[in-house]
Formats: structure tokens, C-alpha cells, sequence
């Protein structure tokens, strides 16, 4: 889904009341309420910024070998308004998270149309470590 889509649903999805039942009833909710996401985040806020340094971004992290793989996840960037981590359960082989540190937003029925230029700013920092990931693996296989 494209920025532009996700705004547009979020502009309608205003004014209107919240449905009962759904995906959250059953327990599908929002991961981001997950107790883990929401320390990751506390423990963020504690951690300096990352992006005003010569390396604002960390690899992402090698895959464990064996059975004995520890879940958890590693903060790859942060900057004053979110933080990029890879994710605990990935789905791919290079799967991360960007995550608000702005706890109140905890899930996303907790947006509106004021957070456009978060969600932006979202965008322009997941395209940068894309970028910053693909330069790293072009400078591997080259050596």
C-alpha cells in the first residue's frame, strides 16, 4: 500500500466510531500493542540518536545458525521520532520495523491526519536504510 493510499484511508476513517468486533476482538490487533514492541520503544528512548552520526545505521544483523536462535530485537537506527529495529520473528531474510517513539501511538486506530508528516518522515527513513543496506551488499560482494 502506498503512502498516499494509507492517507486517503485515513482521512475517511475519520469521524467515523470505532467497529466492534474484527481483527482486534479476535486478538489480531495492532502488534505494536505487543508488551515487547512497547519496551523496545521505552528502552529506545533511553539509548542517543543515531542519525546526526557518520554512521547513522547499523547492518542488520546475521542469521543464527542452529536451533539455539535468541529472539529479540536490535535498534538499527533512531532518530527523534522512531526507530528502526529488525524484527523479533522475521518474515524474511532482512525484516525490519519502524516504530514511533511517540507511545501514544500504540496502534494504527490511533492516527489521524495530523500524523501525515510522521508517516512521511517514516517513509524517507525506511527508504534510506533500504539504500544503506543495498550499498552495504554491493560493498560485500565486491571484496
Amino acid at each position: 500500500m502506498t503512502l498516499e493510499m494509507t492517507l486517503l484511508r485515513l482521512s475517511g476513517a475519520f469521524g467515523r466510531p470505532a467497529r466492534s468486533g474484527g481483527a482486534a476482538a479476535a486478538g489480531g490487533g495492532p502488534r505494536t500493542q505487543l508488551p515487547f514492541l512497547r519496551k523496545l520503544v521505552q528502552d529506545a528512548l533511553l539509548i542517543p540518536n543515531t542519525h546526526q552520526s557518520s554512521t547513522p545505521f547499523r547492518p542488520y544483523p546475521p542469521p543464527s545458525s542452529g536451533e539455539q536462535k535468541q529472539r529479540g530485537s536490535t535498534v538499527l537506527y533512531k532518530d527523534t521520532q522512531c526507530i528502526i529495529v529488525n524484527d523479533a520473528y522475521p518474515k524474511s531474510r532482512l525484516h525490519c520495523l519502524v516504530l514511533p517513539l511517540d507511545l501514544s501511538l500504540h496502534s494504527i486506530n490511533a492516527l489521524r491526519i495530523e500524523h501525515a508528516p510522521l508517516l512521511r518522515h517514516f517513509m524517507d527513513v525506511a527508504d534510506r536504510y533500504v539504500q544503506f543496506h543495498r550499498k552495504s551488499s554491493v560493498g560485500e560482494k565486491d571484496t
